[in-house]
C-alpha cells in the first residue's frame, strides 16, 4: 500500500508513506517501527537477531525507491549516533539508512542536514529555524529523504525547505514508512473548561462539555463526552465553576478536522 503525501508536503517533487502507522492494530511496517524505536531503541528489549529482521524488513520495503536517487538522508534528529556522532544516540532513521545505503550501493549521510534543536515535534512546533542544511556537490541530483512516522507533515516540509534553500535544484523524493491514520500525533495539553455556554446534550442524549487548550498560542476546543471516565469529575468541576482548574489530556486531531480527546 502507498499513500500520496505531496498535497500535504508540496515541498517535495513526490511524497509518499508506505503503509499507516495503525490500521485495526499495528500495521506490519508500523511494528517494525515500533519495535526499533521503542523495544530495542528505549527498553532494549529486542535481541540482535530481532533488530536485524526489523530493519531488514523496514529496508527491503524502501529498497525499490532507492534505484534512481543519487543520496539518502534521513530526516534529521538531535545528536543522532552516527561514525562522526559516536556519543549521540540511537535513531531509528540512522539505522535504516545506514542499512539501506550498504544494500542499495547507494550514497547515504549524516551530515548533510542536521537539527539544531532538542525539542521534538510531538511536543512542539518546530521551525525551520530548527533545521540547517549543507550545499550538495554538483554531481547530487536526486535525493531520497525518509522517515518512520507521518503525523502533520511540519517537520518533513521543515527539513525539505532548508535543504532546497541551500540546494535549489535538487530533485527530493520524500518516503515516510507510515502515516498516522487517524490524524495528527497524540499530544499531552493543559485543558479548561470553557466559561461559555459548556455543557451540551446532543439529540440522542448524549451529554459533552467543551474544554479549551492553547496549541502554539492559539486556542482550540475540544469535547470531552459522557462516556469517558473521567466526565464526571469534568461536569462536578464545571457545576462548581471551576473554570480555572487544569486537566491534562492526550488529545490528537481526527481526519475530520475535529480534535479528540484519548480514551483512557
Amino acid at each position: 500500500m502507498v499513500i500520496d503525501l505531496l498535497e500535504e508536503v508540496p515541498q517535495a517533487n513526490q511524497a509518499l508513506a508506505l503503509d499507516w502507522y495503525k490500521n485495526n492494530g499495528y500495521s506490519d511496517i508500523g511494528k517494525a517501527v515500533f519495535d526499533i524505536k521503542y523495544s530495542y531503541i528505549l527498553n532494549q528489549s529486542l535481541t540482535v537477531l530481532q533488530l536485524d529482521r526489523a530493519l531488514d524488513f523496514l529496508v527491503n520495503s524502501l529498497l525499490e525507491f532507492t534505484y534512481d536517487m543519487d543520496l539518502i538522508l534521513p530526516v534529521p534528529s538531535f545528536n543522532p549516533n552516527h561514525k562522526k556522532n559516536t556519543g549521540g544516540d540511537l535513531k531509528i532513521m540512522y539505522m535504516v539508512a545506514e542499512r539501506l545505503g550498504a544494500i542499495s550501493g547507494r550514497k547515504f549521510d549524516f551530515t548533510v542536514l542536521e537539527k539544531t534543536s532538542s525539542n521534538q515535534a510531538k511536543d512542539s512546533l518546530l521551525n525551520e529555524s530548527d533545521y540547517i542544511s549543507k550545499k550538495l556537490p554538483p554531481q547530487i541530483k536526486k535525493v531520497l529523504l525518509i522517515d518512520d512516522l507521518f503525523g502533520e507533515g511540519n517537520t518533513a516540509k521543515n527539513t525539505i525547505s532548508v535543504l532546497k534553500r541551500a540546494n535549489p535544484n535538487i530533485f527530493v523524493r520524500f518516503i515516510s514508512l507510515t502515516k498516522n491514520k487517524y490524524g495528527g500525533i497524540h499530544k499531552f495539553y493543559d485543558c479548561r473548561i470553557s466559561k461559555y455556554d459548556a455543557y451540551h446534550i446532543s439529540d440522542n442524549g448524549d451529554a459533552s462539555i467543551d474544554l479549551y487548550f492553547y496549541k502554539n498560542d492559539k486556542a482550540e476546543r475540544v469535547k470531552i463526552w459522557s462516556n469517558h471516565n473521567l466526565f464526571q469529575e469534568i461536569k462536578d468541576t464545571y457545576d462548581k465553576k471551576g473554570f480555572n482548574k487544569v486537566f491534562e489530556f492526550s488529545i490528537y486531531k481526527k481526519q475530520n478536522g475535529y480534535w479528540q480527546i484519548d480514551d483512557i
